[in-house]
């Protein structure tokens, strides 16, 4: 296990973006209306509107939001002067050489969240709300290159606003009384 201490949030990290989610979903929609087309001998389009209602909610794919996970990023202190961060995946996702996919592991026991990952976490100045921040994108940075280089393409999501909104130094010392 990493070093962090003190978990400010995580970031999910995806098997796939958005886009890449709802295209898949249309590409299985439209296989799964041809296959029921000929299982009932007419075109899908040609169905009435109930029987093809009831199918399309049958092939119905669950919000990506919370769905194609397939672990997530750490991010907080190291419980001193350093921000910290490890990735977590699930069981599945590991290589299989991977010590943590040995074994004979059911369907649930595969969906496990394990430490995958400690990132090399990053000195900043505890009273300077934009060290933490840079050191935040930098983590974010490393994060992506190892997504990278990995032979699975995962998509580590980042919130559409800037983290210079959260106040990290007030934060921390919160954090640090509840720990104390």
């Amino acid at each position: 296990m990493g070093v962090l201490m003190n978990s400010f949030f995580s970031l999910p990290i995806y098997k796939r973006n958005y886009k890449q989610y709802y295209n898949g979903h249309e590409k299985y929609l439209e296989k799964q209306k041809i296959w029921f087309g000929n299982q009932c001998e007419t075109p899908f389009n040609n169905l009435n509107t109930d029987l093809k209602n009831r199918m399309e909610q049958r092939w119905y794919w669950p919000p990506w939001k919370y769905n194609d996970i397939v672990g997530y990023l750490n991010i907080g202190m190291d419980g001193g002067k350093c921000l910290a961060a490890d990735v977590y995946l699930r069981r599945k996702y590991f290589s299989r050489k991977h010590r943590w996919r040995h074994g004979d592991f059911s369907t649930l026991e595969n969906q496990h969240i394990l430490y995958a990952v400690e990132i090399e976490k990053i000195l900043i100045d505890i009273n300077n709300n934009d060290s933490y921040v840079k050191a935040l994108y930098t983590i974010i940075e490393r994060v992506k290159c190892i997504i990278k280089k990995s032979k699975r393409k995962y998509y580590l999501w980042i919130p559409s606003y800037s983290f210079e909104c959260f106040d990290f130094v007030r934060a921390y010392k919160e954090l640090k009384n509840i720990y104390l």
